[in-house]
């Protein structure tokens, strides 16, 4: 008589290392995608040693962890007849951060022809000692044949965090591109310190002084050095309503009396939250107080998406 077989298929086994044990147990990402769910019983930065109920005691190299989620964070034990919930959408993609796509479109035709269309994505992540917040968003518009809109840009802020402490010191990098601007490419890098004025789950209110130089390219090739002011809020109005507002205020310390200054807010609407789909809505504005020949004091931008978290 053949001996009895306690799992039959690949996929139980996998499903039987990563969702054994107590409900308690602490959850390890591995590089592979699978989860390992166990007490977790030493760190240190070059290994983890984790309790697992059915390997025993294991240690994994810290190159192999992409994100532990502590026991108080993690689902609950699946129940028989449940499915094991999905992996990450890309784990690989900037592990532990939250990040979200979004995508707009819209359009006309009949007496006119028109196309508008605009993406974005962002990745944030915090702890203790450091926050990171990376965006990148792009808009394109055309009309009756005639480009009306292309620009795009992308940005990296971290901020190194000091326990206990409200203050910060930041870095950030950014490039601007807009095909219809004097500039067309725009690139910079500031420093400096900031203050988080509320620091709550359901309102955060923080802002920064900082320094840098910008260098623009294209039809306007001119390096200057701006000095950054700036003030970012975020709202949790009501569960599943969120409201976002940033200014950022530029002056120039190359040139006396000139400025630029970067105003947005949007409003994002949960729609699902078991899949993370939210609308949002919003629209930001750059005003220069000197712009090239031909441009236009405000550039102003709007926007309808639908959001994917995960």
């Amino acid at each position: 008589m053949p001996r009895p077989r306690l799992l039959t298929t690949a996929p139980a086994l996998l499903a039987s290392l990563a969702f054994a044990g107590p409900a308690s147990a602490d959850d390890v990402l591995l590089d592979t995608g699978e989860i390992l769910r166990g007490q977790i019983v030493e760190e240190t930065d070059e290994a983890i040693v984790i309790d697992h109920p059915l390997l025993g005691v294991q240690t994994i190299a810290r190159d192999k962890v992409l994100h532990i989620t502590p026991a108080e964070d993690a689902p609950e034990t699946l129940q028989v007849g449940e499915e094991p919930p999905k992996r990450p959408l890309l784990p690989w993609l900037f592990p532990g951060f939250d990040r979200s796509v979004e995508a707009g479109l819209s359009g006309s035709d009949g007496n006119s022809q028109s196309l508008n269309f605009n993406v974005a994505a962002a990745a944030k992540f915090e702890d203790d000692v450091k926050r990171w917040n990376l965006s990148a968003d792009y808009f394109r518009s055309r009309s009756d044949g005639e480009v009306e809109n292309n620009e795009g840009g992308a940005q990296a802020t971290r901020d190194f965090l000091f326990p206990e402490e409200r203050y910060f010191v930041f870095g950030r990098g950014f490039y601007d591109y807009d095909q219809l601007q004097g500039f067309e490419h725009r690139v910079g890098l500031q420093a400096g310190v900031g203050y988080d004025f509320y620091k709550e789950d359901d309102f955060k209110l923080n802002g920064r002084v900082g320094v840098g130089p910008q260098y623009e390219f294209g039809d306007v090739n001119e390096l200057t050095v701006e000095a950054l002011l700036g003030v970012a809020l975020t709202w949790l109005v009501k569960e599943g309503h969120t409201f976002e507002f940033y200014n950022d205020f530029y002056p120039s310390i190359s040139d006396g009396g000139e400025f630029r200054n970067i105003t947005g807010a949007s409003y994002a609407i949960e729609l699902d939250s078991a899949r993370g789909v939210s609308f949002k809505i919003g629209a930001e504005n750059e005003y220069e107080s000197d712009p090239p020949a031909g441009d236009v004091r405000n550039d102003i931008t709007y926007f309808a998406r639908l959001v994917i978290n995960y």
